[in-house]
């Protein structure tokens, strides 16, 4: 037993250098892989704000697209407002000339019409009064020869 009596304080400090080592590896094996997960995190930030940047630019492009498509759609609003006031006043002013153009057929109408009906109501008693008043021989009659006098 004396031979294993020196063993076992050699097999003991064995056994701590051993633990140290291991250890040793242990917090190198962590320190590498909280290297590695911050290198990752860093990768994976990285590709993160990429994104975030390519996203924000595609948003950007989409916004100038949306803005140039309104801004084409008021000028086609404006253009159609515009057209649709010129027809509007076109067909106000052709309107106005058509009603103009009826009421002076109307009136030529109307006046065409009295005159019809005052030539049937009186027109031909006038040229009997006219020939009972004048005679180119005996000159203006009385008042009671009167043949075609209104009654």
């Amino acid at each position: 037993m004396a031979a294993a009596a020196p063993i076992l304080p050699a097999l003991t400090a064995f056994a701590a250098v051993k633990t140290a080592i291991d250890a040793n590896k242990a917090r190198q094996e962590a320190k590498s892989m909280a290297a590695s997960a911050q290198a990752q995190q860093a990768e994976q930030a990285k590709i993160a704000q990429e994104n975030a940047s390519a996203m924000q630019s595609q948003m950007e492009a989409q916004t100038r697209a949306q803005e140039a498509a309104a801004a084409a759609a008021r000028e086609r609003l404006a253009a159609e407002q515009k057209r649709y006031a010129e027809e509007k006043a076109q067909m106000e002013a052709e309107a106005k000339k058509r009603a103009e153009e009826l009421e002076a057929q109307r009136r030529d109408m109307a006046e065409r019409e009295s005159g019809r009906i005052r030539a049937r109501v009186r027109g031909g008693r006038r040229a009997l009064l006219s020939d009972a008043r004048l005679n180119p021989e005996v000159g203006v009659l009385g008042g009671g020869t009167d043949m075609g006098a209104m009654q």
